[in-house]
């Protein structure tokens, strides 16, 4: 049975001896960031020693959406389907992380299934959490009769991208334009 618990996964002895063996292991300082929203790509890190927060870029202002020590992993669907990064990673305490290429990370997923099945579920419920609770970064102001607003929406929807839509008397629109 698997530990996966929601967007919550912790990596085995077993698992992390596996990812080991193809990554490389990099000492990092507090305050040093492994990847930051709108980056292009990044590697599957996994936390060995210290501790790792995920921030989200909320109007200018960081929110803490989780910290993750050792033995879990990081990233969500994104890492696997090159959109760009939509939160940051910031070393929280110093220690040690495992980055696995990102090519690397695919074989294992095509060859290991219990492992894949770990890190995939856990992918995916981390990309339902951001889409629910991140949306806020991401607004399309305009009219529910606008054909652009429509199809501005429909890209997002199809791309699952995490949004939110407000109308243009929304009293949250009228502060985004000032």
């Amino acid at each position: 049975m698997s530990d996966v618990d929601s967007s919550v996964a912790t990596l085995d002895t077993a698992e992390l001896g596996l990812l080991e063996s193809l990554g490389t292991r990099h000492w990092v300082d507090a305050g040093h960031y492994l990847y930051r929203a709108g980056d292009k790509a990044y590697d599957f890190f996994i936390v060995l020693s210290g501790q790792v927060e995920i921030l989200l870029d909320a109007d200018g202002e960081y929110r803490l959406i989780a910290t993750h020590g050792p033995g879990r992993f990081l990233g969500e669907l994104n890492l696997l389907t090159g959109l760009r990064v939509f939160l940051s990673a910031r070393v929280a305490e110093s220690g040690d992380v495992l980055a696995v290429p990102v090519k690397t990370l695919r074989r294992i997923i095509a060859t290991q299934p219990q492992l894949s099945d770990k890190i995939l579920t856990t992918f995916m419920a981390r990309r339902a959490d951001l889409i629910t609770s991140a949306a806020t970064t991401t607004r399309v102001i305009g009219s529910r009769h606008s054909s652009e607003t429509l199809q501005i929406r429909e890209f997002l929807a199809r791309t699952r991208l995490p949004y939110q839509w407000l109308k243009p008397r929304h009293r949250s629109a009228g502060r985004l334009y000032a």
